[in-house]
């Protein structure tokens, strides 16, 4: 029978192990230490490990995932944590399945588009290896309500094969845009995802909609006025820039180097995606219509 993992490098957990579903759970390197399991030298700066017993064909795509097999692979549970925990960027093997924990391969992937490297693809590259001062605690009230969410988004899927008709498109379909960004997160492409996420699933009418998304998604994310105006002129930028990237044109006026070749710029897009699909979560259309409505009438909060 298969073991799917995806390894954790900077996560680490107050148990052995926590149970997330028949299938799946978060199991601490010292549950392997204390039950003399082997750990081979290419995984054993893993702190963490989510794991599945599932039974799944090693022909299995995730692009073409059926509706019964989400709850059983562990990279749903993988982009949850990196929606609920944006303070840091989670690092984690590429998702795996194999007959056992000796067939686990870490691939540092180092991608050049020029001939140099930009400073954020260095500083991402180098962090790896500061393992011990690069761990983030997760304690098991964190860990629960990674689960709650966890379950969310699940149970909107089955709610989906069940009743489509009481689903909120447009919210799977910012989740599904997340997912594409946490795939290849430091693509320009993320800038396309992210905006048309936001855009589908706040705007309700084609005027002024980039406008609009980028206003509603600021008062979404933060309630501070100063915070509020940062995030929408940020994504004023990501939105002025989505066609060109879209299009692979080449960007006009820039200056060495375009925000757009940032890796930080690319993980802050995805990070205020996550905290509106987060505040959203299992609201109709129109309720969500409403309670913007309401926040931008009566304010401050959403």
């Amino acid at each position: 029978m298969p073991i799917n993992v995806i390894g954790l490098l900077n996560i680490a957990i107050d148990k052995d192990e926590y149970k997330i579903n028949d299938y799946l759970s978060l199991v601490s390197r010292d549950y392997f230490e204390k039950n003399d399991i082997s750990m081979p030298p290419d995984i054993r700066f893993y702190k963490t490990f989510i794991v599945s017993s599932a039974d799944i064909n090693h022909d299995f795509n995730i692009d073409k995932i059926t509706d019964n097999k989400r709850e059983q692979i562990p990279v749903f549970f993988l982009w949850v944590m990196q929606m609920a925990e944006a303070d840091f960027e989670i690092l984690h093997s590429d998702w795996f399945m194999g007959g056992s924990y000796t067939d686990l391969k870490e691939t540092i992937k180092v991608s050049f588009r020029n001939i140099s490297m930009t400073n954020g693809h260095v500083q991402i590259w180098a962090n790896a290896f500061k393992i011990e001062n690069n761990v983030n605690n997760l304690s098991e009230e964190e860990i629960n309500s990674l689960i709650e969410l966890y379950n969310k988004v699940i149970d909107i899927y089955k709610e989906q094969i069940k009743t489509p008709d009481n689903i909120n498109l447009h919210w799977l379909y910012a989740f599904s845009k997340f997912q594409e960004c946490c795939k290849a997160p430091f693509s320009r492409q993320c800038i396309v995802h992210v905006t048309s996420a936001l855009e589908f699933l706040l705007v309700n009418t084609s005027e002024e909609s980039s406008f609009r998304a980028a206003c509603f998604a600021a008062l979404i994310c933060e309630n501070d006025a100063d915070k509020r105006i940062s995030i929408f002129e940020f994504l004023r930028w990501a939105f002025g820039t989505r066609e060109r990237v879209s299009a692979s044109m080449y960007l006009t006026g820039r200056n060495l180097i375009d925000k757009s070749d940032l890796p930080e710029n690319m993980l802050k897009l995805r990070v205020i995606l996550g905290k509106v699909i987060i505040a959203t979560i299992g609201l109709t259309n129109k309720e969500l219509q409403d309670r913007i409505n309401e926040m931008i009438f009566n304010g401050p909060g959403f």
